[in-house]
């Protein structure tokens, strides 16, 4: 497979978009931010491609933020800033096919796609509140698609939700039981979507999408997000600077 952070390809009206630093278990630095926004983009603006499958080369489908990198920035930006699949001109249907890790801004990200398919040892959590940043912005994105305590203590504890309970829950759409079944399942689903008129399954796209992003939750998550100055928390940065040098941190609440 390239070197390139993001692997891009079309086969007929079908996308594969797969994250590819599977040597730092696709955690999300600058250049694979910069060209899984290019890909996605290349993908709502080609009038040939009508449904996207993401998926994560190696380990795992992505771990989250690379902290390890100093000032990059996941760390030192907003997180709304970031979102990936906000405002497209075309409302494509995209696929998470998820596997190993799904943590963090992977979670992120993987919520914002339409449709999840998993298999049953992937695992999600919200790893922020760890290092000290809220993330309150990833509370109201799952919270409208799995309407359950379970996303406050995701977020209160960091702790990791197994795939089976995500299902059960309504997060993922389908599991498999291996990582060999994961795309073939991904592709049965984007050729039952391929089926459909393609303008009306967009229209429906936009709509799923711009209710959780519209709604009141999600607009007063943004703004508490704006507001809180977790950026300047000594919390903050002593969680930051603790996972980088491999050791507990100690938190003041400052």
């Amino acid at each position: 497979m390239s070197e390139q952070p993001v692997v891009y390809e079309k086969n007929g009206r079908l996308a594969h978009i797969t994250l590819n630093r599977p040597q730092a278990l696709n955690a999300m630095d600058s250049e694979l931010s910069q060209q899984l926004r290019a890909a996605l983009t290349d993908f709502d603006l080609d009038p040939e491609s009508w449904v996207a499958i993401v998926s994560g080369n190696g380990r795992c489908f992505c771990a989250g933020a690379d902290l390890r990198k100093p000032g990059d920035y996941r760390v030192e930006s907003s997180r709304i800033d970031h979102y990936y699949l906000e405002h497209p001109v075309n409302w494509k249907p995209v696929i998470a096919a998820v596997h190993g890790y799904c943590y963090g801004n992977g979670l992120a990200f993987a919520a914002e796609c339409d449709v999840i398919v998993a298999t049953e040892d992937a695992t999600f959590s919200i790893v922020e509140t760890k290092r000290g940043m809220p993330p309150v912005t990833i509370f109201a994105q799952l919270a409208a698609w799995m309407g359950s305590k379970k996303v406050t203590e995701m977020i209160l504890t960091g702790e990791p939700l197994s795939a089976q309970d995500a299902y059960r829950l309504g997060l993922v759409n389908r599991l498999v039981s291996s990582k060999e079944e994961l795309l073939p399942a991904a592709e049965e689903i984007a050729e039952r979507i391929l089926q459909n008129p393609p303008l009306a399954v967009r229209t429906s796209v936009q709509a799923s999408r711009t209710s959780v992003m519209n709604s009141q939750t999600h607009r007063e998550a943004e703004l508490l997000f704006k507001s809180c100055g977790w950026r300047d928390t000594e919390d903050f940065k002593e969680g930051i600077k603790a996972f980088r040098e491999g050791r507990p941190p100690v938190y003041v609440g400052r």
